[in-house]
């Protein structure tokens, strides 16, 4: 799959909303890559069109490669933190998230992403097809996304236990 496309990368279970984001992908130019495992893929691999793609079991460096070329992570489903935005933002990629959970702590609208209300096909096909990449800045989204870093975590710690 070539660069442009939105990605997901997920546990394939049905709470995670990823057969939402697949009936979204349908009828729209827009490509999606589905990176995960789990008792759904078949059945989602049946309800996808030409424009969804999958992968699973893949090895870091082409973790990486994917979060790189990818035109944004989409993050649908309820998650009490949810580090798949943290972890595309430091390639300086946006998130199009679930307005819930964990999503609230790491994701500001308008800098490293944007919020849907409800994780519906309706919802996520509007976000996709409106969505402009160029309303982002990857540098902006790589600083946003060091506040969550272990290195700034430490210095924190260490600032407290150490204060002056």
């Amino acid at each position: 799959m070539k660069n442009g496309y939105f990605i997901i990368v997920s546990r394939l279970l049905p709470y995670k909303n990823v057969q939402h984001a697949i009936k979204a992908f349908s009828g729209i130019k827009e490509k999606l890559l589905v990176i995960g495992a789990g008792p759904m893929l078949e059945e989602l691999k049946a309800m996808s069109t030409e424009n969804v793609a999958f992968a699973s079991d893949i090895s870091d460096e082409q973790m990486q490669y994917a979060y790189a070329h990818a035109t944004a992570l989409l993050a649908v489903s309820h998650e009490d933190f949810g580090i798949t935005p943290l972890e595309v933002g430091a390639f300086g990629k946006p998130t199009i998230a679930l307005k819930a959970g964990g999503f609230l702590d790491t994701i500001t609208e308008g800098l490293n992403g944007t919020f849907i209300p409800e994780p519906t096909a309706e919802e996520i096909r509007k976000a996709v097809t409106n969505f402009k990449a160029e309303n982002y800045s990857a540098s902006m989204i790589e600083e946003y996304v060091q506040k969550f870093s272990e290195e700034r975590f430490i210095r924190q710690i260490k600032e407290l236990m150490n204060p002056s």
